[in-house]
């Protein structure tokens, strides 16, 4: 029960918490300093064929750089919970077969 509650504590301090959300290019780890509420078109901003990471600027706690951590969206919220249980059984076969130190093998019948 205590630790049900240290969770609530610290979800609710992380909503408090202001973020800055941003993406940052793949090949050349370029910043693309997105503004909130902005209405400009994404392909006024992004370029074509291009690949990006979206993610979070965290401050250093000793007052150095901010630190990009990527965000991992895994499609929970687009799944069915018998889909769900599916991909975490795929998920986890995929992680036990993977190579110490590397990454996962990728999926098959995907380029």
């Amino acid at each position: 029960m205590k630790l049900a509650q240290e969770e609530r504590e610290k979800a609710k301090n992380e909503e408090k918490r202001k973020k800055v959300l941003d993406l940052l290019q793949k090949s050349d780890q370029e910043r693309k300093y997105l503004k909130e509420g902005s209405r400009e078109y994404a392909n006024t901003v992004l370029g074509e064929r291009k690949a990006y990471v979206f993610g979070e600027l965290k401050e250093d706690p000793e007052g150095g750089e901010e630190e990009f951590v990527a965000i991992k969206i895994n499609g929970a919220a687009c799944r069915t919970p018998d889909e769900d249980i599916k991909w975490e059984e795929e998920e986890s076969a995929r992680e036990a077969a993977a190579p110490k130190g590397g990454k996962a093998a990728p999926k098959k019948g995907k380029k």
